[in-house]
């Protein structure tokens, strides 16, 4: 129950953000909302350590990309491939026991390797000078 309190807050504010905030200006609201929903799960995640650090920095990520300019630009893809790393340690097992690859997992993990480079190579020539960063 009470993980139920946050999880649907953090919906809230994915909705809010979703209907009203997607194409606005960067603001402190739209920072707010944007980060707070994530923060959110980061807090729910606390039992896993490494899984809320991973959305902490997914969090991190948000706020710079809520913000303009290639600095936060840049910053938030830096927080972002920390997130990464720490989500695959996540899903490694290790944060504590080994996970077992079932035969969903592996063809789940096949279709996201697809949709990933089907992505790369949309995004490779509208990138630009970013494109390195944006990729990893």
């Amino acid at each position: 129950m009470s993980q139920i309190v946050p999880l649907l807050a953090s919906a809230t504010l994915a909705l809010v953000y979703l209907l009203f905030l997607t194409d606005a200006a960067p603001s402190t609201l739209r920072s707010v909302v944007k980060t707070g929903a994530v923060a959110l799960l980061a807090i729910s995640a606390l039992p896993v350590p490494l899984l809320a650090l991973a959305l902490g920095l997914s969090v991190l990520g948000d706020l710079a990309l809520s913000r303009d300019g290639d600095r936060a630009f840049l910053a938030g893809v830096a927080a972002f491939a920390l997130a990464h790393l720490v989500y695959v340690a996540v899903f490694l097992g290790l944060g504590g026991a080994p996970a077992l690859a079932v035969k969903w997992q592996i063809g789940a993990g096949f279709g996201v390797a697809t949709v990933s480079l089907v992505m790369a190579r949309l995004l490779w020539p509208r990138s630009g000078p970013l494109r390195w960063p944006v990729l990893g």
